[in-house]
């Protein structure tokens, strides 16, 4: 969690989400989403899950900035299937103490 400033949100937005949508705020709530969404049930029924972020844009000012990509998530189960999403990512970043975060 040291990557992420102490009010920092994770959120998923859109159709596609149906699972792991919702908002997180702050350190405790952040792990304990990805607890929830990564446990042993998940690491049986998934197989592979790998993120490549692409298109990559970041816009600094001062000490805030916005990172934009294009984010392709292939996913393969145990049971063969296979899906691939593909969504926007947006993160605003703030420099702390010498650190982007």
């Amino acid at each position: 969690m040291e990557l992420y400033a102490e009010d920092a949100v994770w959120e998923a937005v859109g159709e596609c989400t149906t699972g792991h949508a919702g908002r997180a705020v702050g350190h405790a709530e952040v792990r304990d989403h990805f607890a929830r969404f990564w446990n042993e049930q998940s690491d049986q029924v998934l197989a592979l899950s790998a993120h490549y972020v692409t298109s990559e844009q970041i816009f600094v000012q001062d000490d805030e900035a916005e990172g934009l990509w294009i984010h392709l998530e292939p996913l393969l189960f145990s049971d063969g299937t296979a899906l691939l999403r593909s969504s926007r990512m947006s993160n605003a970043f703030r420099l702390e103490d010498g650190d982007w975060r």
